[in-house]
């Protein structure tokens, strides 16, 4: 598919976020399966990310949640930007780690070595989160309360200043991602490929549970604080979308996300 731009949104980097936005971030408790683990996809990996690669997160429920971390090889650089990515639910962090192999036709990870090795990128290191149940964490249960707080895990185990991370999302990755923008105003930029617009929405429509219902939820009422918040996020933002109207998520959905941070 070709990917089509929609929108590029550049704000003052030094304007301050507003002050409900930080009382609003309140983080999210790990709970038990809520119903919420019929919207993922779990797989399972066939070749795992090497060991020398693992980034190891202490998680609050006292669990470990192994995600992959790809640091910037040249010497002698100074810190940079990190980039945290949340895959989509058929993926797999060890499928998004292997290079394509193909001459001339570059992918994911070909892309991430290609920006981790740019003079002028300033990007330092990459996280690729895997999910609970995907690849080595198979033997946790993911639910949508988990993928939250995992997300916000993920940022607490690097360390980074948070004008410093870059987060990107896809699919259901737009999910944590656009959670965390909730939670750091700061971010130096938020990307979201692939969204659904209205997540609440999403899980009315895989699991038949009213958005109303769902909404009174701790995670559903996270989930509508968090749209809610998109429309002053102060940093970078940028909406990517597949045109094709065949796509899985439909082009609606971007255009919803734009709607949304331009109120």
């Amino acid at each position: 598919f070709w990917l089509k731009l929609l929108t590029v949104r550049l704000r003052h980097l030094a304007t301050p976020p507003p002050a409900d936005a930080v009382a609003m971030a309140a983080t999210t408790a790990v709970a038990p399966d809520d119903g919420t683990s019929a919207l993922f996809f779990p797989q399972r990996d066939h070749e795992p990310v090497p060991a020398r690669d693992m980034f190891a997160v202490p998680c609050r429920d006292g669990s470990t949640l192994l995600c992959c971390r790809l640091l910037r090889a040249r010497r002698g650089t100074v810190a940079g930007r990190t980039l945290v990515y949340f895959h989509g639910n058929g993926e797999l962090v060890s499928k998004l780690y292997a290079p394509s192999g193909i001459p001339g036709i570059p992918n994911f990870r070909d892309l991430l070595d290609y920006l981790l090795a740019s003079e002028h990128c300033g990007l330092a290191s990459a996280v690729l989160v895997e999910y609970r149940g995907y690849g080595p964490n198979a033997a946790l249960g993911p639910t949508l309360a988990s993928l939250l707080s995992d997300a916000e895990d993920v940022v607490r185990a690097l360390g980074v200043a948070e004008e410093q991370l870059v987060v990107m999302g896809r699919s259901i990755g737009t999910i944590p991602a656009v959670h965390l923008a909730g939670l750091h105003p700061k971010l130096f930029a938020l990307v979201v490929e692939s969204g659904m617009g209205d997540a609440l929405a999403w899980v009315e429509q895989k699991l038949g549970t009213p958005t109303a219902d769902f909404e009174r939820t701790p995670v559903g009422h996270m989930l509508r604080q968090r749209q809610a918040t998109l429309r002053d996020f102060p940093g970078v933002f940028l909406v990517l979308h597949c045109a094709d109207a065949q796509a899985l998520c439909l082009l609606q959905n971007a255009h919803q996300t734009v709607s949304v941070v331009s109120a």
